[in-house]
């Protein structure tokens, strides 16, 4: 197998058709790993990324694709590097995409290829793959040079979030409510969307064009309500996140994003992001007023979201990562992911140098340290800008 390392937005563009022929063949694909999620506007969860891309020796036809983003970091003595998976701190779901009848060669292939490029740090953050596939790219980092660190998936409040439900959908609604949910929660659901459905107080909207600064807005403010406190100096930067991948996620048309009302009172929000390959609903996160007094606002917006997901044919209702107890009113079933840290047993970056890429990076950070008076650090970033090749 030969691994190409594919970067630059027009290149990875252009990888848009070899790119969903391998994803449709991939059984183990999940929408956080398509071309339109990660590379289908400039705001994509693949923005910054590379692409390790593997294919038969001769072949033009790739059989495998990992997407990859470069960090440059420091500490009290080096500069170092760091590759994350595309999607860390985006995706509920990362790791690669692969022809199964290639699996044998093609992850060994880019394992290798990691190998022999330049990083102190593989950080591999919700990685969503089988056990045989993660046995085989793990055994590509020997123990002898490599650790291999399992990270925490659990939040401080008990959910784990390397557990991930999920319900596969049936044909008809009314046969998913038998078959799936128990008889009490199919009362509250029938209960809840006649209350909805039947009333002129309640209404449920679609995010379009004209309304999506206001939806966004209006999630935004749900969101924080509920979880702000928690999220505390983070929250700038989860919403500015959050901002962006919704914007992309509607630009790519793969946002679906119902709103409920209670006459102009907007009271329930869902986010999710569908995915027309697989044919999968996939529920991002959720806003609610947490003062309204009335049905159950996000029973019923999963509800409807599930009904409309069947009616349309699709397969799959996927509440991503977390075990909390609401998530299993519908039948769910769990999938477990990982996360895992491969590092340099020596704690230098492998072959004793920089990326290539980094040094203009190197050169800012630098600056920095220079200005704040850490002048032998300084020294050494500006060092390996000059002479690329010093070690370190």
């Amino acid at each position: 197998m030969r691994v190409d390392i594919i970067r630059g937005r027009n290149a990875l563009a252009s990888l848009e058709d070899h790119w969903n022929s391998v994803f449709d063949a991939d059984p183990e694909a999940t929408f956080f790993m398509s071309h339109r999620w990660l590379f289908g506007t400039k705001d994509g969860a693949g923005r910054w990324s590379f692409v390790l891309a593997a294919r038969k020796e001769g072949s033009k036809e790739y059989s495998a694709f990992m997407p990859l983003r470069l960090n440059t970091d420091f500490d009290e003595d080096n500069f170092f590097n760091e590759y994350n998976l595309s999607g860390n701190y985006t995706s509920d779901y990362n790791g690669l995409i692969c022809r199964p009848e290639d699996d044998a060669e093609a992850i060994p292939a880019i394992a290798s290829k990691l190998t022999r490029m330049n990083w102190r740090r593989l950080r591999l953050l919700n990685l969503r793959a089988s056990e045989e596939r993660t046995a085989l790219f793990l055994k590509g980092f020997p123990k002898d040079t490599f650790d291999q660190e399992p990270v925490n998936m659990v939040n401080p409040d008990g959910t784990d979030n390397g557990v991930c439900p999920s319900v596969d959908l049936l044909p008809d609604w009314d046969q998913f409510l038998t078959e799936k949910v128990s008889k009490n929660t199919r009362q509250k659901i029938r209960r809840g969307l006649r209350q909805v459905e039947n009333s002129d107080e309640y209404r449920i909207t679609h995010v379009n064009r004209e309304t999506l600064q206001r939806d966004i807005g209006i999630y935004e403010r749900l969101w924080a309500a509920r979880w702000g406190k928690r999220k505390g100096d983070k929250l700038k930067v989860i919403q500015d996140t959050q901002r962006r991948l919704l914007r992309h996620a509607f630009e790519t048309r793969s946002l679906f994003m119902p709103l409920l009302w209670h006459n102009n009172r907007p009271i329930s929000v869902l986010a999710t992001f569908v995915d027309p390959r697989k044919k999968a609903f996939n529920f991002f996160a959720a806003g609610r007023d947490e003062d309204f007094k009335g049905p159950p606002t996000g029973l019923i917006l999963h509800a409807f979201s599930i009904r409309l997901a069947i009616t349309v044919g699709f397969k799959k209702y996927d509440f991503l990562r977390g075990d909390e107890p609401y998530k299993y009113s519908f039948g769910s079933e769990d999938t477990r992911i990982a996360s895992i840290l491969i590092s340099t047993r020596t704690g230098m970056n492998l072959g004793n140098k920089l990326d290539d890429r980094c040094h203009r990076s190197v050169t800012r950070l630098s600056g920095e340290q220079y200005r704040e008076g850490e002048f032998g650090l300084a020294r050494r970033g500006f060092a390996v800008t000059v002479h690329e090749r010093t070690p370190f």
